[in-house]
């Protein structure tokens, strides 16, 4: 059987890659699926530290599914919430900071 849970490992041909499976519930669905994924970073460095967050995160949600029926469910989720933002908010800096460097290569360049 197939594992439903996600994950992320080293993509095979680069070592800036990563390929990872993920929930997008993202439109409201009330059956989420299952996507493959692969995200190119612009350094190894940004590729370990996106897998480093990628299982901090599954860490936090391992805890909200131990948690279910708890009082402490709530707690959990919001957890998991601030982690995913967290993590959203670092890959758009990071992005942005990318950004920016190739522009002004590209200025130099010009």
């Amino acid at each position: 059987p197939l594992n439903p849970r996600p994950w992320a490992q080293e993509h095979a041909g680069s070592d800036k890659a990563r390929v990872f499976t993920t929930m997008d519930c993202s439109d409201g669905d009330v059956r989420p699926t299952m996507w493959n994924m692969c995200c190119k970073f612009g350094s190894v460095e940004k590729a370990e530290l996106f897998q480093a967050e990628f299982e901090k995160a599954m860490v936090v949600m391992k805890g909200i599914e131990a948690t279910e029926g708890d009082g402490e469910k709530a707690e959990a989720k919001e957890e998991g919430d601030a982690a995913a933002d967290a993590l959203a908010e670092g890959m758009a800096k990071a992005a942005v900071a990318e950004e920016k460097v190739e522009e002004k290569a590209e200025e130099v360049a010009a």
